[in-house]
């Protein structure tokens, strides 16, 4: 499984709940560029990604949907089953 998620709780309830059953996890943080995630998550080909939808920096909300989008499409194509959309604040 697979994550683009902030460091927050929910990068420690997915990380768990992939080992819980004998998964594994890799994450990247949401400020990263949509290249720099699909060159990390196109070596392991992950079945599922967990995406959190908005970014808060220096407060302001950061909409996430248009990278989702780009990374899920070009995943599918590496094996990817399900996207999770992870509500943000």
């Amino acid at each position: 499984m697979a994550a683009v998620v902030a460091n927050n709780t929910n990068a420690v309830v997915i990380a768990l709940a992939t080992a819980s059953i004998g998964g594994i996890f890799s994450s990247t943080a949401t400020d990263m560029g949509t290249q720099g995630i699909l060159d990390r998550y196109r070596q392991i080909k992950p079945k599922m990604l967990f995406v959190e939808t908005v970014a808060v920096y220096a407060g302001r909300h950061i909409d996430l949907i248009p990278k989702v989008l780009a990374v899920s499409k070009e995943l599918a194509n590496h094996g990817l089953r399900c996207t999770v959309l992870l509500p943000g604040a």
